[in-house]
């Protein structure tokens, strides 16, 4: 007699086989989808990434202007990150790839190899001279260290040099090492307007002059011109000058007559027939300052601004342009800045002493 499946037995088993059919179908259909995915984040990267938070390998990270944060190798991989940090740049320490050289672009040129351009030195404003003298500001610089001719140059290292012209050649001598002597009445003058000097100041409302003197006497007047920049004896920018036993400047702002009156002088006995530092300095304060060997020893002050200087003078020595005003004596440095020294930069000068020799001007090197 043949035993027949009970009814309770049949059904539990169609049921194992929907649930297994069931189970199948369920697997493909997320193989497929995963199948999917990948074929569509190959296809269309830059839409599926920000999405789902993928990061393909072989793609730039970092900034998009051009600098590299990290450049990371291609792999067949996909490094699946959070959402969160999508946007994030990727530490190399993180992927672990091996690693392969890729080429990148920056700012919009291909290199096969990025390597940064090489650091350069910049090329100087002003000749770095002197044995540490200030040179910030420098806009003349007058050493005569020439030895014969009738030109002095201007060393300064900015702009157009402003060289000067001496009148009479057989007036002078000249010093085996940075100095010329003026034996007689004589000129020594540059040939057009002292621009760079006149535009320098009158941008910064400030001034300083400087000179390595020796006067021959303590009787010339008129003041006697050591340094000017004027066109007689009425109309100027500002004039150093020697008034017996005085030194005496004269600068043209706003407040004072074209003739830069009121002055500003020393006390009597200020000058003497040696080698002597003597500096004028103004701030666009106002603040007016003369110093001597280092030390102030004028402390003043002159209001306004310099917008009222003439365009036209040219800068002279040892004379004013009329050829009336005379100085001799020794000239061993003269310097115009666009600025007020400070006295800290003043002392540092004078300590440079009055012999200096111009090293060459920089160049850019790789």
């Amino acid at each position: 007699m043949t035993t027949q499946p009970s009814r309770a037995a049949k059904q539990g088993g169609g049921c194992f086989s929907r649930l297994l059919n069931l189970l199948t179908f369920l697997i493909l259909l997320i193989g497929l989808l995963l199948l999917a995915g990948v074929v569509l984040l190959f296809a269309a990267p830059d839409v599926v990434q920000p999405l789902l938070g993928v990061q393909l390998f072989g793609q730039r990270e970092g900034n998009e202007g051009g600098e590299i944060t990290a450049v990371v190798p291609t792999t067949a991989a996909i490094a699946i990150l959070p959402t969160s940090t999508a946007t994030s740049p990727v530490a190399l320490s993180q992927l672990q790839p091996t690693w392969t050289p890729q080429a990148v672009t920056v700012n919009n040129e291909s290199d096969p190899l990025y390597t940064p351009p090489p650091s350069r030195t910049p090329t100087a404003s002003a000749t770095p001279c002197c044995g540490g003298r200030v040179t910030a500001g420098l806009q003349v610089l007058y050493t005569f260290a020439e030895g014969s001719g009738s030109i002095v140059h201007d060393v300064s290292g900015v702009g157009t040099p402003l060289n000067l012209s001496i009148s009479n050649p057989a007036g002078v001598t000249w010093l085996p090492v940075n100095g010329l002597t003026i034996n007689s009445a004589n000129i020594i003058q540059s040939a057009g307007a002292a621009s760079k000097v006149i535009n320098a100041s009158q941008a910064s409302n400030e001034i300083t002059l400087e000179g390595w003197v020796r006067p021959a006497d303590t009787l010339q007047n008129g003041p006697a011109r050591i340094l000017t920049l004027s066109a007689d004896p009425f109309f100027r920018n500002f004039t150093l000058g020697q008034e017996g036993t005085i030194y005496d400047v004269r600068l043209r702002t706003t407040t004072t007559t074209d003739n830069g009156i009121p002055s500003v002088a020393t006390n009597s006995g200020a000058v003497s027939t040696n080698l002597t530092h003597v500096v004028y300095t103004r701030d666009a304060a106002g603040a007016v300052r003369i110093y001597l060997n280092g030390t102030p020893v004028v402390n003043d002050n002159r209001d306004g601004n310099l917008s009222n200087w003439s365009s036209t003078y040219r800068l002279a020595l040892v004379n004013e342009l009329t050829q009336d005003r005379a100085w001799l004596g020794t000239l061993h440095l003269v310097a115009i800045y666009g600025r007020a020294l400070t006295p800290a930069e003043v002392l540092q000068n004078y300590q440079a002493g009055s012999q200096v020799t111009p090293t060459p001007t920089p160049t850019n090197t790789p």
